[in-house]
């Protein structure tokens, strides 16, 4: 049971929405998928909030993020941080994404970065983005941080997507490291849970809401692996927890007779 004096947060990435509710990706219902999603990790409780970090469209046009509104409208009505992934595009995602690139809840702040180009896989966090994060940083007076962005700041060990993770992760990786108070960076992007650490700052991805990557891989792959999410419980006194779940119910089938890699 989770303590009655944590928060809680859900995270979900890598929502892969097309326009067409219709269409498939790799053979995957990317709506169905999301929408299992939901229903299983609600099952257990509601979170304070839900993070949405990223590739939220795979085609990025209006009507994808609409879908993504009105589906996740569907299950949760708190508060959400949305931020932007690879595939997505900064101007069409931020007319349809909530306005909010931070919360406050209880003694946490929960902080979005944006780790993306417009049409560039690979992450890199821009000067004027690293400014702005020092700048929450220093005028919070939360007494404990977790940032979220899409990319991860160092590879994971899988060869195909080490080439993506973000270019000066270094510099993120320092920038939350100077302040005490930042106990955790979580992204997508990879589409597979991994956790680790770096100068005591806790690392974690999470997997996608539709189709599965193959860790430890050094070409593209994708398995049958059910989508998932993870949740963190943040207590007062600056502990973090941390788990995966699954849709365990929902079945991919994947086909990739048609994948292009791009």
């Amino acid at each position: 049971m989770v303590a009655t004096d944590s928060i809680s947060l859900l995270q979900i990435t890598d929502l892969h929405l097309l326009p067409d509710p219709e269409a498939r990706l790799l053979g995957v219902d990317t709506g169905a998928s999301l929408g299992a999603v939901l229903c299983a990790a609600l099952a257990r409780q509601l979170p304070d909030a839900l993070i949405v970090t990223g590739d939220i469209a795979h085609v990025p046009a209006p009507a994808a993020y609409a879908r993504a509104r009105a589906l996740l409208a569907q299950h949760y009505d708190g508060p959400m941080l949305w931020m932007p992934g690879n595939h997505d595009l900064h101007a069409v995602l931020a007319a349809a994404a909530p306005a909010a690139d931070e919360l406050r809840v209880g003694d946490w702040c929960i902080v979005a970065i944006d780790t993306h180009t417009d049409d560039v896989e690979s992450g890199s966090v821009t000067a004027t983005e690293l400014r702005r994060l020092r700048d929450r940083l220093a005028r919070t007076d939360a007494r404990h941080v977790v940032v979220f962005g899409h990319h991860p700041p160092l590879p994971v060990g899988t060869t195909w997507l080490d080439k993506s993770c973000i270019g000066n992760g270094a510099e993120l990786l320092a920038a939350l490291g100077a302040d005490p108070r930042v106990r955790a960076y979580a992204c997508g992007h990879v589409h597979h849970a991994n956790a680790s650490s770096h100068n005591g700052i806790a690392l974690f991805t999470t997997p996608s809401t539709c189709f599965q990557f193959v860790p430890g891989t050094e070409r593209f792959s994708v398995d049958t692996t059910p989508p998932g999410w993870r949740w963190f419980d943040l207590g007062a006194d600056g502990t973090l927890r941390s788990q995966v779940g699954r849709a365990d119910d929902f079945v991919v089938t994947l086909d990739l007779s048609t994948f292009k890699k791009h």
